[in-house]
C-alpha cells in the first residue's frame, strides 16, 4: 500500500526520517525458528521440542543520502525504528541494532544509496515489536 515514513532515533521523542526510501526496497522478515529436538533411545518420536524464535529484521535503502548519513557507513547504532505504511500495519522496533552500508553507483543511470539493516533486540521492558493499524 506504500510507505509513509521510516523513522529512527535514540528515544521515542527523537525519531526522525533518515531520508527518502528507495522505491520497493523496504522489507520486514523473520528468520525461521531454531528448533532442538530431544529423543529417547526407546522412542522414534521426540520426547521434547524447544524452539527459539527467529530474529526479526528490516532492510531498506535511503536514496541520495546527506553527508551525515553517508558518514555512518560501516557503523551501527541502537535505537527505535518505526516503519509506517500509508495503509496497513505500522511496526515499531522498540529496540533495534541498525547498521549502515554504502551502495553507490556513479554514472548516468546510477544512484547513490545507503543500505540500512535492522535487527529487533530484546528491550528493557515490553515487546520487541509493537504493531498498530494505520488506515
Amino acid at each position: 500500500m506504500g510507505l509513509a515514513s521510516i523513522k529512527f532515533g535514540a528515544a521515542a521523542g527523537s525519531l526522525a526520517s533518515l531520508g527518502l526510501t528507495y522505491q520497493d526496497s523496504c522489507t520486514v522478515s523473520q528468520d525461521d525458528p531454531e528448533t532442538t529436538e530431544f529423543y529417547a533411545e526407546e522412542e522414534d518420536d521426540p520426547i521434547e521440542i524447544i524452539q527459539r524464535p527467529g530474529a526479526i529484521r528490516a532492510t531498506f535503502q535511503v536514496m541520495d543520502p546527506d553527508a551525515t548519513l553517508a558518514a555512518k557507513a560501516g557503523t551501527s547504532e541502537e535505537g527505535i525504528l518505526e516503519i509506517t505504511p500509508k495503509k496497513g500495519l505500522k511496526l515499531t522496533f522498540n529496540r533495534a541494532k541498525v547498521s549502515y552500508k554504502l551502495d553507490g553507483q556513479y554514472g548516468r543511470g546510477g544512484l547513490f544509496l545507503v543500505n540500512v539493516s535492522a535487527i529487533a533486540l530484546k528491550p528493557a521492558s515490553g515487546n520487541k515489536i509493537t504493531v498498530a493499524a494505520v488506515s
